[in-house]
């Protein structure tokens, strides 16, 4: 070779693709050369596992293994070396490429046709960009598939939004950048429901061909094909036929191939397909019988039946003897009924005679065959009746016949037939009888068939047959005749003959024993009358006996009868009630009847078991005990097994924590368990339960008596609030709430107190107090020790030696033996000279019962002292008889009523600041009456649902639902608070029911709702039509009970009675019979006269009462004849008139001597009546007079003894009034004229009619005692007297003093009074109804103290406001008890009624007297009210003219009635006087300030309160 330099030629860039394995070749050219080298970006490269150079004999290329687009890309280098030292060096540059990477996708698992998917192609890796295509089954994706494609930079969607089985198939992703092209196929397989491909459809084929049914479906996965067929021919009731294929064959088809058939195709995909089809075999006409052989009696009807079996249309014709039948001829016809294979034709001879014998041809057609059938008839005659029938001997079931053997009609007699029937009576029937047919083919006619007899005997020297006669029954009345059969037919029958047999006991028992549940312990039995045949007799009745089973579990053993039988007369009477049986208990019920002879067998034991009804008893042994501080564990033991009523469903523990606050629930909470033991959860702590347990059946059993189990103690919650208030420079007053769960007894609460800005430890400042059921000494911490009662009042501590104008932090927690409990929230507060007003007393919402008392603390701290004020309603607190500020500042309100609902203020008030308080009161009451309200009712239940009534302010507790039936007791039915329906069930059909329902919460029950009067469905039973109803003959009548129309409600019983027409006494057939199936359809009665007539009364009884119809009947003769009613039929006041014409001509003497001491016992006791008013004074007309309470007349009999005293007048004189006011001696008798006296001197007539005062017994002049004077001060108090109609005298409540004065309605009972009024003014007579000034002023004022005294009736029971002792009216007025003329009988006084109280500590309870508040708490109940002085003196005036009359109508119709008189047994003390009066005036003259304002009753409360 030739020898040159290296050289190595140029090249262009080289492209590699990433992970290959590559070779560079470096063109070169020289020789000799020595080496050749590789650099890689300037870095020589090292063989290693990834790069090899080749010898220079190689060539010296460079070989990358797995190339690495990181690494390998870059300048390579080639250089080429000579031996002679000389290099060439060329640099080649090298890039490298990455192919796309396509992630592994498929498609979900059981996608199914209309479903949606998509398919995701993801490229992880390789050099971009790159370029996506989709290929289907090696095609482009097929637009109409409506697949769309979303693409990005390196993934590609194909969404399908509605897969079909066209989408099925292999799908190719196909991912494309520079360096190279590549894919990734998976497989779509949609799950498709089944469709048709070769639809199966009805076809015929004929008998005996082969059938196939082809049936063909696509889907995927591929269908499973399967063939069903129908029971019937007409049925789609289809059962499975296994195939090996898909097509069903039949080889040879048959009638029951016939049908229908239906094909399912399913693969699970969807419901699946089916196709019903319909086969039809048609079948070629054909007979069963090819031929049959026909006898008939000669002369007798006949019909040949030929039966031709095919598929319509079939044609029949017949023939006879190979001759056409004769049609024209009229004993001859053919009638062609169609069956449900075939036809029937019938060819039928009425009167059959000799040549009709032969053989007869049916031929038959249809449109598939032809067939025929042959009938050979023979008529032939009978033999004669067996003559000169006997009874030879009678038993009691059998009976030997005797005859002489008859004609036998040229044929061999075969056998006699004995034909025989009971009959019902044998009254006036003759020993040989003729009957019809058509009475011998009722179902009582029984034959007996008797083989020829072979041996006879001779009687009376000629031949005669005899045979026995069995299955009679006892006592029983036959009809009997027979005949004889030969091979043609039998003779005609002999005449009857009539026997009866002997008696004997019944042989068989009642039959279809049943025993229901009646009331509670009550079984009613019912049977069916034994069979009439079994009677062996008259049956008179039956024994009814009943036992407890002893394989009951509840059995138990007692030594008292326990096997019990009652007797039923009658044997009719199906039916009788058991009573007096334990509930829920089986008893064995066995029933027999009787005779006259002896008792038949008992039947069957039948098991009753008694209503289920309710536990009896609680369950026993209930204990309880703490299982932690909110859990209780309770315990108990079954109730005894013979008080359980029932199957015990489980048990319900009652509930019920005994708390004290409003806030918390305290409704009885119930929880059912199956079990002995359970435990209560959730349950409040350190809260005492109330625990009651009670078993229940189909209802709640008794409940056991209260256990009462607290939870345990626990950590308390931290105090409700808590506040601080500077009380000087070096002192502040901490004060806080009680926690709202103070979780047991608080012993201590622990007061910390710390500088503002410090940390560290806090000052403890504790608390404490010793409860009265604990032993452990009080706390003294840091020399204070503050006290506290068992209510933990009071809840303030004051901190003392504080650091002046320092702020202080204050937080308190609550300690009970359980511990320390949290902390309430810190507060701050600093000292301060200067204190601003502050209350430490918290505003708070407090819900109170109506009529409970309540004091509003009102603790204001400050420096000055600061000055307090209630306020209500935007106006302050002033004297009030509804509450009363205390000396403390507190506001204490004396009864809770709904009209003193709403916001309380207080406010305190210093020279720095001021403070307020508010306090919200909600009165409590008792629920309103709830809406009930009446769904809807059925034959034994009534729906009711009802509305929640307002809960007056405290929660509903539950409701008690109350009905009954007229005047029965209530029944009553509880209920939870949430329920708001329920079905009242176990009520009886047809009845009015008195429903009511109240609601009742913690302060108690509410108003009852109006009572609601709806009926259960049904009604009393109503009597069919007489035609219909009974059915006669000449010694029977049937009644159908059937016919009974129920009302709606069963029948329970009837009662069944007859009597011949026109006399009185019933005969009882029943008084109790079922109303079972045997006795509705035909109830039967005999021994009747026949051609009489007869009066029936049936009575039905069902729950909605008793229904009682009369029928008239009437029998026939013993031909069958009908008897002509009565003109008129007689009624039951008819028939009674005449007992009672009979009966009245014997009573009239008795009746006369009974009036004649009637009237001389009226007129005795009008004489003594006249002699008693003649002792005892007038009577008092118009009043209503009622008995002394015995209190009453005890106290009267304690006070007879008493002293009387006796005093001076003394006159008061008004100055800015010429009218005087007498103050009248106390205990005087004194004398006013009967008259009043008008402005010019004269006496007017005073009208006093009913008093009986008259010129002639007291002069015009009416005497009066006056009551008793306290010691000392006798003109302390003025006396003004408000009319006796108006504000003062309420009916049934009094305006002086509650307990010394009683209900104006009881006269016999009060103390009466009257006032009397002089004055200067002219006095007009009061009368019914007055002038319009007066009159009118009058009813307005009555009406309001009405309405005043009806809001206030639970107030409180003393008086003790008065006004100023210088405020009184200006007219004179007296205090005039009026008197009978029994008034100065010596035993009378006038002393004080209340011994235990003390005039001179009355006194000193006024408010004049005493400034305690409880004194001035006590508001009164009644406020007479005047608007005006001058109406003040009408009222007056009327009022004390009204004393006279008998009675004052106000505007509403409210009657008040004037005393009737003066006794000592209701007088009043001065004290009572002195405070009644002065708080009359009192309350006037706030009335008179308001101007005549018409006041309604709360805005009249609202004025008092103010």
């Amino acid at each position: 070779m030739l020898s040159g330099p290296p050289y190595i030629r140029t090249t262009g860039l080289k492209q590699l693709l990433a992970g290959n394995d590559v070779i560079i070749h470096c063109p070169y050219s020289g020789y000799p050369i020595e080496s050749i080298r590789w650099r890689l970006s300037g870095q020589e490269i090292i063989p290693n596992s990834r790069y090899s150079v080749a010898s220079v004999q190689e060539g010296g290329f460079l070989k990358i293994n797995q190339v690495d687009s990181s690494h390998d890309g870059g300048v390579y280098t080639c250089i080429v070396r000579s031996r002679a030292g000389e290099e060439a060096r060329r640099d080649l540059q090298v890039v490298i490429k990455s192919p796309p990477v396509i992630e592994p996708f498929a498609f979900p698992k059981n996608l199914q046709e209309g479903g949606r998917a998509q398919l995701s192609c993801i490229v992880s890796s390789g050099d971009m960009p790159v370029f996506f295509s989709w290929h289907k089954d090696g095609q482009p994706v097929p637009i109409g598939l409506q697949v769309t494609e979303k693409k990005e930079d390196f993934f590609s969607i194909l969404v399908f939004k509605d897969l079909t089985d066209r989408h099925s198939g292999r799908y190719t992703c196909f991912a494309t950048n520079a360096a190279a092209k590549v894919n990734y196929t998976t497989e779509l397989n949609v799950r498709v429901p089944p469709h048709w491909r070769q639809e199966p459809k009805d076809m015929a084929v004929m008998l005996g061909n082969p059938i196939s049914l082809h049936c063909e479906a696509g889907g995927f996965p591929d269908p499973i094909i399967s063939w069903f067929k129908g029971q019937g021919k007409m049925s789609q009731d289809f059962h499975l036929i296994p195939l090996k294929n898909n097509t069903l064959s039949v080889d040879f088809a048959t009638s029951d191939d016939e049908g229908y058939y239906m094909c399912l195709a399913k693969n699970d995909i969807g419901s699946g397909l089916k196709k019903v089809i319909h086969v039809n075999v048609n079948e070629p006409v054909r007979f069963e019988y090819a031929m049959k052989n026909v006898s008939s009696r000669r002369n007798d009807p006949v019909t040949l039946s030929c039966v031709a079996i095919g598929d319509e249309p079939v044609t029949v014709t017949w023939s006879h003897n190979s001759a056409r039948i004769d049609l024209n001829n009229y004993r001859l016809s053919i009638a062609e009924i169609k069956t449900e294979n075939g036809v029937n034709s019938q060819l039928s001879i009425s009167r059959t005679d000799r040549h009709d014998s032969g053989r007869y041809k049916c031929i038959a057609e249809n449109p598939f065959g032809r067939s025929e059938h042959t009938i050979f008839l023979a008529v032939q005659e009978r033999p004669d009746a067996p003559a000169n029938l006997e009874v030879v001997e009678v038993k009691s079931r059998t009976v030997k016949l005797s005859w002489r053997r008859p004609f036998d009609g040229n044929s061999p007699v075969l056998s006699y037939l004995v034909q025989y029937q009971p009959i019902k009576s044998l009254h006036n029937l003759p020993p040989t009888i003729h009957t019809t047919e058509a009475e011998w083919n009722s179902g009582t006619t029984v034959n007996v068939s008797l083989p020829t007899v072979s041996g006879s005997v001779t009687i009376d020297g000629e031949p005669r047959e005899q045979a026995i006669v069995t299955g009679l029954y006892p006592a029983t009345a036959y009809l009997i005749r027979m005949l004889a059969i030969n091979e043609i037919e039998s003779s005609s029958f002999t005449d009857a003959l009539i026997i009866k047999t002997q008696e004997e006991p019944p042989v068989e028992s009642p039959q279809n024993i049943q025993v229901q549940t009646g009331g509670m312990g009550e079984l009613i039995v019912t049977w069916q009358v034994p069979p009439r045949d079994s009677w062996n007799g008259e049956l008179l009745g039956y024994m009814v006996n009943y036992t407890e089973d002893k394989q009951a579990i509840n059995y138990v053993s007692s030594s008292g009868a326990t096997n019990n039988s009652i007797k039923v007369r009658g044997w009719a009477t199906t039916k009788t009630t058991i009573s007096g049986l334990r509930m829920f208990t089986r008893y064995l019920v066995r029933v027999q009847a009787y005779n006259g002879i002896a008792s038949g067998p008992w039947s069957q034991p039948v098991i009753g078991t008694t209503l289920e009804g309710v536990p009896e008893a609680p369950p026993q042994n209930v204990t309880c005990f703490p299982a932690g501080s909110q859990s209780i564990r309770v315990t108990w033991q079954e109730p005894p097994s013979h008080f359980h009523g029932g199957i015990i469903q489980g048990y319900k523990i009652l509930y019920r924590p005994l708390v004290k606050q409003v806030e918390l629930s305290s409704t009885t909470e119930v929880k059912r368990t199956s079990n002995m033991e359970t435990h209560l959860h959730a349950l409040y702590k350190a809260t005492n339960y109330s625990i009651r347990v009670l078993a229940y059946t189909k209802g709640d059993g008794v409940a056991s008596d209260a256990k009462y189990c607290s939870t345990e103690e626990d950590v308390p919650d931290p105090p409700a609030n808590v506040k601080a208030a500077a009380l000087t420079a070096d002192s502040i007053l901490i004060s806080w709430l009680p926690p709202i769960h103070k979780n047991g007894i608080i012993t201590n609460y622990n007061v910390y107190c710390r500088e503002a800005g410090r940390k560290g430890q806090a000052k403890t400042l504790s608390v404490a107090y010793t409860h009265p059921n604990l032993h452990n000494p009080p706390i003294l911490v840091a020399d204070h020790l503050v006290r506290v009662d068992e209510n933990g009042n009071p809840m303030t501590f004051e901190a003392r030696n504080l650091q002046e104008n320092q702020m202080y932090e204050f937080w308190v927690s609550a300690t009970t033996g359980s511990g320390e409990g949290e902390p309430t929230a810190v507060i701050a507060q600093a000292t301060n000279t200067r204190a601003p007003a502050r209350i430490a007393s918290f505003s708070q919402t407090l819900r109170r019962a109506v009529g409970s008392s309540l004091v509003l603390e009102c603790l204001a701290v400050g420096n000055p002292t600061p000055r307090t004020r209630w306020f209500t309603r935007d106006r302050p607190v002033t004297f009030s008889y509804f509450y009363e500020v205390t000396t403390d500042g507190n506001l204490k309100i004396h009864s809770i009523a709904t009209s003193l609902t709403g916001n309380y203020t207080c406010q305190a008030k210093n020279l720095f600041g001021h403070d307020e308080i508010v306090y919200t009161i909600v009165a409590m009451k008792t629920p309103s009456a709830p809406h009930l309200i009446v769904q809807f009712s059925t034959e034994d239940s009534i729906r009711v649902t009802w509305e929640p009534p307002d809960d007056g302010g405290a929660p509903i507790q539950g409701y008690v639902l109350s009905y009954r039936t007229g005047d029965s007791g209530w029944t009553k039915l509880d209920f939870t608070p949430e329920q708001t329906s329920t079905t009242i069930t176990g009520l009886k059909c047809g009845n009015q029911y008195i429903l009511k329902m109240m609601g009742f919460n913690r302060v108690g029950d509410g108003n009852s709702s109006d009572e609601i009067i709806v009926g259960t469905k049904g009604k009393v039973s109503t009597a069919p039509e007489e035609k219909d109803f009974i059915q006669t003959n000449a010694t029977c009548a049937s009644i159908t009970l059937s016919l009974w129309n129920n009302g709606g409600c069963p029948i329970h019983h009837f009662s069944v009675e007859h009597r011949p027409l026109g006399t009185i006494r019933w005969t009882v057939v029943s008084s109790d019979m079922s109303n079972s199936e045997e006795n509705r359809e035909k109830l039967l009665f005999c021994e009747f006269a026949p051609a009489t007539w007869y009066q029936l009364r049936v009575s039905a009884t069902n729950d909605a009462g008793k229904t009682t119809a009369q029928f008239n009947f009437g029998t026939t003769t013993l031909d069958g004849e009908r008897v002509a009613p009565p003109e008129v039929f007689p009624s039951e006041n008819d028939l009674s008139h005449e007992i009672a014409t009979v009966s009245g001509q014997r009573n009239v003497l008795p009746l006369i001597v009974v009036v004649i001491v009637i009237i001389i016992a009226l007129l005795l006791t009008m004489l003594i009546l006249r002699h008693r008013r003649a002792f005892c004074g007038p009577s008092m007309s118009g009043y209503e007079s009622r008995a002394i309470p015995n209190d009453i007349k005890e106290e009267h009999e304690n006070r007879r003894n008493q002293q009387v005293y006796s005093a001076s007048p003394v006159k008061t004189v008004d100055k800015g009034n010429e009218s005087e006011m007498y103050e009248i001696s106390p205990y005087a008798t004194f004398s006013v004229a009967g008259g009043r006296t008008n402005a010019s001197g004269q006496v007017m007539n005073a009208k006093t009619p009913t008093r009986g005062v008259t010129s002639s017994t007291l002069d015009y002049t009416m005497q009066f005692k006056t009551f008793g004077h306290p010691d000392g001060d006798l003109n302390a108090t003025a006396y003004p007297v408000l009319p006796s109609s108006g504000f003062g005298h309420v009916k049934g409540k009094s305006s002086w003093h509650k307990q010394r004065y009683y209900n104006t309605d009881d006269e016999s009972t009060l103390s009466k009074s009257m006032t009397v009024v002089a004055g200067s003014s002219q006095i007009q007579p009061h009368r019914m109804k007055g002038s319009r000034e007066s009159g009118s002023h009058d009813s307005r004022h009555i009406n309001r103290s009405k309405s005043r005294s009806k809001e206030n009736r639970d107030e409180s029971e003393s008086d003790t406001s008065v006004s100023p002792i210088n405020e009184f009216s200006n007219a004179p007025t007296y205090r005039v008890p009026v008197k009978s003329r029994d008034m100065f009988r010596p035993d009378s006084s006038t002393e004080s009624n209340n011994d235990n109280s003390p005039v001179a500590e009355r006194r000193s309870n006024t408010p004049r007297h005493v400034l305690q508040p409880e004194a001035r708490s006590r508001s009164r109940q009644q406020a007479p009210i005047k608007p005006r002085e001058s109406h003040s003196m009408d009222m007056l005036r009327s009022g004390s003219n009204n004393s006279f009359n008998s009675e004052v109508i106000l505007e509403d119709g409210l009657k008040f009635h004037p005393p009737s008189g003066f006794t000592d047994s209701r007088e009043f003390s001065e004290a009572e006087c002195d405070r009644e009066r002065a708080l009359d005036l009192e309350v006037q003259r706030v009335m008179e300030n308001n101007d005549m304002q018409k006041v309604e009753r709360e805005e009249l409360t609202s004025l008092l309160a103010r």
